[in-house]
C-alpha cells in the first residue's frame, strides 16, 4: 500500500478524508474523519452523528474549528511552553495511508520532533480511536518533558447529534465523569428524551492513556484553559506547576468533560505512549477490556490494523511496471468494500446467502446530508442506497465465486412493480426456525426476532 505526503500540510488547499472504520471481523467499527488542518481528526464516533464521541461538522466547519476543538498537545521541554501542531509552526508533515494517517513535526527550537498517528482499534470487545504519541530528541541533550495530551471537549454517549446543535448548553446538565482503574469512563446520567418516563443509562464513552509513567487524567477544561472560553491558550498548564495542577480539584457534572491525560518524563532518545478514545456498552466491558491492555498489546493492535486491510485488498493484489496504478487497484477495492461491502457466505435453509461486511453509506464530512451507519457489532454491516451498492458489489462474483447469481437475485426482488427501485437498503438479517430452548436462555429474546449474525457473535463473546 502507498502512503500519500503533504508537506506544511496545513499550509495547503483543504481536504477532508475519513479512515475506513474496518476493525475485522470479530472487532466493533469506529467512524473517523480528518482534514489536513490542526491535528487532523475533526470527528469521530460510533453507530452514527448520534454517536458522536468528537462533535461531527461539516468539511467547512471542521476546518475552522479542529485546530480549537480537536486534540491537542501542550508541552514544557525545560520549563518552557510550545504548543504542538500550531498552524503557525513550521516543519509539518501529513502522511495518508490506507490504514492509518500521521502528522508530524519539528519543534526545533525545543529539540523536539513530535509524531501522532491515528488508527482504529481492531479485533476488540470495545470500540476505539488510538492515537500513538512519539517524542524523540533531535540533540544529545536530554531533556525534561512535562505533556499533556488529549481532546478539548469529549462527549458522553447517548447525545442527539441534532438535539446536541439545538441545545447544548442545556444537554450539560446530564454528564457526568466516572473514574475505573487506569481510565475514565464518560456517561449521561439518565435518559434526556422529552418524557414521562425515565431511563438509566449503562453505556459510555471512555478514554485512558497507556506509556506514560505516573498518569493523571484532567476532565475539567477550566484547569487547563482558566479564563479563556476560547480554548486557544491553556494558561492553567502554563501558569501552574505539575503539582499544583494535580491536586485542583475537577468539576465531574455538569459541564462537557475534556479528555487529558498529564505526564512528565525525561526524553533522552525516543518515547511513544498511547491514547485510546472509544465507546462500550457498558462499564465493565471496558474495565475488562482495560484489564487486558498494556504497551505490548497496542503495539500489536497497530500492527494488527495494518495486516486487516492488507489482506482485505491482497484480493485484487496487481503486479505492473506502474506501481501507482497497483496501489490505485488496491485502493479502488477498498473504497468499494466501504460502500458495498465484503461478501461471507452463510448456509441457511433456502441456500447460501452472502453476507456484506464493512459496507455503509458514504456520509464523509463533505457529503453531511448522508446519515451513515456502522453497525456496532462483530461482523458489521450498515446501511447503503440502492445504486451505490449494487454498483460496488458488480465484482464480487470474482471475489467470492460461491455467490453464484444471488446479487441479481437479491437486487432484482427489489425492483417494484411500476419499474422503480428503493432508494436505500438495510443490511441483511436473518430469522431462526426451531428450538430456542435448546439455546442459552440468553439468547432466547434475540433469537426470537430478526438479528444478524454480528449480534449473536457479540453476544457470545461477552
Amino acid at each position: 500500500m502507498k502512503k500519500f505526503t503533504s508537506f506544511s500540510y496545513q499550509k495547503q488547499k483543504t481536504f477532508a478524508g475519513f479512515l475506513p472504520g474496518i476493525s475485522g471481523t470479530l472487532g466493533i467499527p469506529m467512524w473517523s474523519f480528518y482534514v489536513n488542518r490542526g491535528q487532523a481528526i475533526a470527528s469521530f464516533g460510533v453507530r452514527d452523528k448520534n454517536g458522536a464521541i468528537m462533535e461531527f461538522y461539516p468539511a467547512n466547519q471542521s476546518y475552522a474549528y479542529v485546530g480549537i476543538n480537536g486534540f491537542r498537545t501542550f508541552i514544557k521541554v525545560n520549563g518552557k511552553f510550545y504548543e504542538c501542531f500550531k498552524e503557525s509552526n513550521d516543519h509539518q508533515i501529513l502522511d495518508v495511508e490506507a490504514h492509518q494517517i500521521t502528522i508530524s513535526e519539528e519543534l526545533k527550537d525545543a529539540g523536539v520532533q513530535v509524531t501522532i498517528t491515528y488508527f482504529t482499534l481492531p479485533e476488540a470487545s470495545v470500540s476505539a480511536l488510538v492515537r500513538r504519541v512519539t517524542f524523540k530528541n533531535l540533540d544529545a541533550h536530554p531533556k525534561k518533558i512535562e505533556v499533556l495530551d488529549g481532546l478539548n471537549q469529549m462527549l458522553p454517549s447517548g447525545i442527539d447529534h441534532g438535539g446536541y446543535k439545538a441545545v447544548s448548553n442545556l444537554l450539560q446538565s446530564w454528564m457526568q465523569v466516572d473514574s475505573f482503574d487506569r481510565g475514565i469512563f464518560l456517561k449521561l446520567r439518565a435518559s434526556t428524551t422529552d418524557s414521562s418516563e425515565v431511563s438509566d443509562i449503562q453505556d459510555g464513552n471512555f478514554y485512558f492513556y497507556e506509556g506514560l509513567s505516573d498518569i493523571h487524567y484532567v476532565y475539567d477544561y477550566k484547569l487547563i484553559y482558566r479564563r479563556d472560553t476560547s480554548f486557544r491558550t491553556p494558561y492553567g498548564f502554563i501558569e501552574k506547576d505539575a503539582g499544583e495542577l494535580r491536586s485542583t480539584t475537577q468539576a465531574a457534572v455538569n459541564q462537557v468533560p475534556s479528555a487529558f491525560a498529564h505526564g512528565t518524563f525525561t526524553l533522552t532518545d525516543k518515547l511513544s505512549f498511547y491514547g485510546v478514545f472509544g465507546y462500550g456498552k457498558d462499564k465493565t466491558i471496558i474495565e475488562t477490556f482495560r484489564k487486558t491492555v498494556n504497551l505490548e498489546i497496542l503495539d500489536h493492535k497497530f500492527k494488527h490494523n495494518q495486516q486487516i486491510i492488507s489482506n482485505l485488498v491482497a484480493n485484487v493484489h496487481t503486479e505492473t511496471s506502474q506501481d501507482m496504478f497497483d496501489a490505485y487497484v488496491e485502493q479502488c477495492f477498498l473504497d468499494n468494500v466501504l460502500r458495498g461491502g465484503f461478501p461471507l457466505m452463510f448456509d441457511t435453509k433456502l441456500g447460501p446467502v452472502a453476507y456484506h461486511v464493512y459496507s455503509r453509506k458514504h456520509g464523509d464530512l463533505e457529503r453531511d446530508y448522508n446519515f451513515f451507519s456502522l453497525e456496532p457489532t462483530y461482523f458489521s454491516q450498515g446501511n447503503g442506497a440502492f445504486r451505490d451498492v449494487l454498483q460496488n458489489r458488480r465484482n464480487d462474483i470474482y471475489i467470492q465465486p460461491k455467490m453464484g447469481d444471488f446479487s441479481i437475485r437479491q437486487f432484482g426482488s427489489f425492483i417494484q412493480a411500476d419499474g422503480y427501485n428503493p432508494l436505500s437498503i438495510e443490511g441483511l438479517s436473518f430469522t431462526f426456525e426451531g428450538e430456542a430452548s435448546s439455546f442459552h436462555k440468553e439468547y432466547h429474546s434475540l433469537l426470537a426476532k430478526d438479528f444478524s449474525p454480528g449480534e449473536i457473535a457479540t453476544l457470545a463473546d461477552r
